[in-house]
């Protein structure tokens, strides 16, 4: 039996000089989320609500259909648990969990992001697959580092099959050479930490030996070999398929969210909106994407012709369907299974029952 499948474990965080510094990146990025986030959500709020009349929205949302709405409600919970399907994939070898346990680990991590500037959960869900599992942390992070490249290499590749049939504006190219550039840059790690892996020599020794005598640089070339371990071409096809589903999820409930307010969008003009929506949003926010997420759904839809009251009402209706109940729900898990202190001596069953 597992760790977390042991009602009376308390796994210690691993002692091998593999520790990350939790805490200090935690707060980091909140410094970030802060000085830079909450002001850019702030300019992306009032454009997207530049020149709307009073009511306008209210009026919208009112006419939505809530057949619909549930719908793209249950098919979040869907998402959720392909996402969580696919990081147990990517752990398997290092980590032996039950699916619903990666299951609560991404709801949590996916409130935080919610409440706490900076989008710290993805930190904090590495850090707490290293206690519950007790493995090294950043073999643990390495983990979640693969799982979100692999949500953002696929949106890249799908926005740039998709980039030549739609209307480009002026702020719509800057968002595609900007994919373009992550897309590389992520490309380029994990084929950087692949070589590492494998045992090429990609600096000179005397460069590589003194970062090893350091803390960081251990912990770096952890995470680096962490990864590479985690690339291979016989993982690719299955994590791409999990990826795929999930987005699928994602396009579904968005046009079952459209459909609801009356908004009819074509097959494509719902696959743009997914990718460009998604990419945007790791744009340095507010917890919960709040204003950059209204501001790409009101650009991306006017390219359509979709006017700004409708776009805004489809942005709260989206946006309401996964923030309450993840924001409910991690509440009640972090609350149970006593994961939120990054130094606590003992962590709670994650598998047991809420």
């Amino acid at each position: 039996m597992s760790p977390v499948e042991s009602p009376n474990s308390s796994p210690a965080a691993p002692q091998d000089g593999s520790a990350i510094a939790g805490p200090r990146l935690f707060r980091r990025n909140i410094t970030i989320g802060l000085l830079v986030g909450v002001p850019l959500s702030l300019i992306f709020m009032f454009l997207a609500v530049r020149g709307l009349r009073p009511g306008e929205v209210a009026d919208a949302l009112r006419r939505a259909d809530p057949l619909p709405v549930a719908g793209a409600f249950a098919l979040i919970g869907v998402i959720y648990s392909v996402q969580a399907a696919r990081w147990r994939w990517i752990t398997r070898r290092s980590a032996r969990m039950r699916w619903r346990s990666f299951l609560r680990l991404v709801i949590a991590s996916v409130a935080v992001n919610n409440v706490i500037p900076g989008r710290p959960g993805e930190l904090m869900r590495g850090y707490w697959l290293g206690r519950a599992a007790r493995i090294p942390q950043n073999r643990a992070f390495s983990t979640v580092l693969v799982d979100r490249s692999s949500d953002v290499l696929f949106l890249v590749l799908a926005f740039s099959l998709i980039f030549p049939f739609v209307p480009h504006r002026s702020w719509l190219r800057h968002v595609f050479l900007a994919a373009l550039v992550v897309g590389g840059l992520l490309c380029l790690l994990l084929a950087v930490a692949r070589l590492h892996t494998g045992g090429q020599r990609l600096a000179p020794a005397r460069v590589l030996d003194r970062l090893r005598g350091s803390r960081p640089g251990r912990q770096l070339s952890g995470l680096v070999h962490g990864t590479g371990a985690l690339v291979n071409r016989r993982d690719v096809v299955v994590v791409m398929a999990f990826t795929a589903v999930g987005w699928g999820c994602w396009a579904c409930a968005a046009w079952l969210v459209a459909d609801s307010l009356g908004i009819g969008v074509s097959p494509l003009e719902i696959a743009f909106l997914t990718t460009v929506i998604n990419l945007g949003a790791a744009i340095p926010s507010s917890p919960g994407f709040v204003g950059t997420f209204q501001w790409l759904c009101v650009s991306g839809m006017a390219l359509f012709g979709v006017g700004q009251a409708e776009a805004l009402a489809f942005s709260i209706i989206m946006q309401a369907i996964w923030y309450i109940p993840t924001t409910a729900a991690g509440a009640v898990l972090l609350m149970h299974s006593g994961i939120t202190a990054w130094s606590s001596d003992g962590m709670a069953d994650l598998s047991s029952p809420v």
